[in-house]
């Protein structure tokens, strides 16, 4: 409960400071971006043990056997370097979340000037995404937050950036594999009508019954088998998933309006265009691929990170003229 006041406070005080006239020193800014840093590390590295997939961490921490061949390389190789400096579970945590909020906070950063704010992401990221996945998805956040970073290089077409970075994030979580061809999107060409119209194809083929995700199932390579029969049969009854949400239907109104608005979004700031393109793929690709729901929640968070830039930017615009 201490932890969930704690970031109440935090994100009633960025609020506060984000709307507020008054201008902060840019050494002051610096310093309390550190310490926002530093109290978010903490956060996920002490983070109560009720949490969805704590256990799950810890007692795979201490199992004797653990093999790269069942985990990412970059868990593999953190849980190694834990166990020989530390031997507990809590130095993992403070790993994973050292790397996923520096990158997250340095990515935001970097886009400042485009942005024309930092307070305003930093909001969006507290809002949900911090607690989804730097305090319960740990691996996914890393792999989530090296994409967040690599999307400047999609602008400047970089490609050899692009791809390590994210293949760096394929290290830390398989489904990093995703933002390989979000490469090829152009960031200059809207095709606003066929992305305005991509939600609701996406919506009639899942319900057509086509079932696009099956075809996991005939992939001749063991680990893609076994996944595909996990999350089939562990996630069928899960209740706390639907294919309509509350959630959902903001953001995907919030991306209609955006699109409806993309002109003026987009004559502002150009980079917006690549953003709302990831988003709108993001929403797609959860509701074609729901037939397996965890699956589809995995491959959509991870490109998900982007709505970090495209609300602020949806705001800012707003307030324009």
């Amino acid at each position: 409960m201490i932890f969930g006041y704690i970031l109440l406070i935090i994100y009633i005080l960025i609020c506060f400071i984000s709307f507020s006239k008054t201008k902060l020193s840019i050494d002051l800014s610096k310093k309390l971006y550190l310490g926002l840093g530093i109290m978010l590390v903490l956060i996920i590295t002490f983070r109560p043990s009720y949490m969805p997939d704590y256990e799950g961490y810890a007692s795979k921490y201490y199992s004797p056997s653990l093999l790269i061949r069942e985990v990412e390389p970059a868990y593999y190789l953190i849980v190694t370097i834990s166990r020989f400096l530390f031997g507990n579970h809590l130095l993992m945590f403070f790993i994973y979340g050292v790397i996923a909020v520096c990158i997250t906070m340095l990515s935001i950063n970097k886009q400042e000037k485009v942005l024309g704010t930092i307070c305003l992401p930093i909001i969006v990221w507290l809002s949900y995404m911090f607690i989804y996945q730097d305090m319960i998805q740990i691996r996914q956040a890393v792999a989530s937050a090296l994409f967040l970073f690599s999307l400047q290089y999609i602008q400047n077409k970089d490609y050899k950036r692009y791809f390590l970075i994210n293949t760096l994030g394929v290290l830390f979580h398989y489904t990093a594999l995703i933002t390989f061809p979000i490469y090829l999107l152009s960031t200059t060409k809207q095709y606003k009508v066929f992305y305005i119209s991509l939600i609701p194809i996406s919506y009639l083929i899942y319900y057509s019954g086509l079932g696009i995700v099956n075809f996991l199932a005939y992939i001749d390579i063991d680990f893609v088998r076994d996944a595909y029969m996990h999350k089939a049969t562990s996630l069928i009854n899960t209740g706390d998933v639907a294919l309509i949400n509350k959630r959902q239907i903001i953001q995907i109104t919030l991306c209609l309006l955006m699109w409806l608005n993309s002109n003026k979004i987009v004559a502002h700031t150009p980079e917006a265009l690549i953003w709302l393109k990831i988003y709108t793929i993001a929403i797609s690709i959860f509701i074609v691929l729901f037939d397996i729901p965890d699956f589809a929640s995995r491959l959509t968070v991870i490109l998900m990170i982007v709505e970090i830039f495209c609300l602020p930017v949806a705001f800012m615009s707003m307030k324009r003229k």
